[in-house]
């Protein structure tokens, strides 16, 4: 009888620790079936990608951004022009509707009288093209049209660039006729200023780019240079 016991307690002992192994055993792949059951995505997906795009569909979304990033980059920088200009024209346009008040020009010739009216509608016509990316933005705000914006707002800018040179000089003359009372002085000063104009805003910038493509390094302008040094 003891020796009968003694069997059956050892056999007891030994299945009790094949059992403790085998959920040993079995422990590791039960928390890899709950981790792999946890993933919301397959494993082959790329990373940083939760709905397992492939490398294509990427190169397409990167892509899409950064034409998105290049077009808001480029209507802040027109804002930017629109802003500084708007400053001159504004200074003008107020200039002339006080000149308006005076005995001079209320009293003038016809000379007088007509490049002041032509300096007036510069300035109101060049004030307009200015402010015209702000009621076009307004128009077609949260319709997906920010390229076409960009486009509108280079001409705008341009056209309106190109009136206020032309106010600057129909002012010139203004003021040479009303001090110096003389058409050929007048249409020499107004003549020089817009020679000065056309060559700022016009030859040196044209002449700048034409340069740098010949040069080569026209697309490396905007890239930033590693280590201080030019190649």
């Amino acid at each position: 009888m003891a020796q009968d016991w003694r069997d059956t307690v050892e056999e007891t002992a030994r299945s009790r620790r094949g059992r403790g192994c085998g959920a040993l055993l079995l422990a590791p792949q039960s928390r890899a079936g709950r981790a792999a059951e946890a993933v919301p995505f397959p494993l082959s997906a790329s990373p940083g990608s939760a709905t397992g795009a492939g490398p294509f569909e990427q190169e397409r979304a990167n892509g899409a951004g950064s034409a998105e990033q290049s077009t808001d980059r480029a209507y802040g920088e027109l804002l930017q022009e629109i802003r500084i200009a708007l400053c001159g024209v504004q200074f003008l346009f107020a200039f002339l509707l006080a000149l308006a008040c005076t005995p001079t020009v209320a009293h003038g010739g016809p000379l007088l009288r007509g490049a002041y009216l032509a300096a007036l509608l510069s300035s109101a016509g060049s004030m307009s093209a200015l402010l015209a990316p702000a009621a076009f933005h307004r128009a077609v705000s949260r319709r997906r049209l920010r390229p076409q914006l960009v486009a509108v707002a280079n001409r705008c800018l341009v056209a309106g660039l190109a009136m206020l040179a032309l106010t600057f000089t129909l002012v010139l003359l203004l003021l040479v006729l009303v001090v110096v009372v003389g058409l050929l002085p007048g249409l020499g000063v107004a003549a020089g200023g817009l020679a000065w104009f056309v060559l700022l805003w016009l030859w040196a910038p044209i002449r700048c780019r034409n340069r740098s493509q010949e040069n080569g390094d026209g697309h490396q302008a905007d890239q930033p240079r590693l280590g201080g040094s030019e190649r």
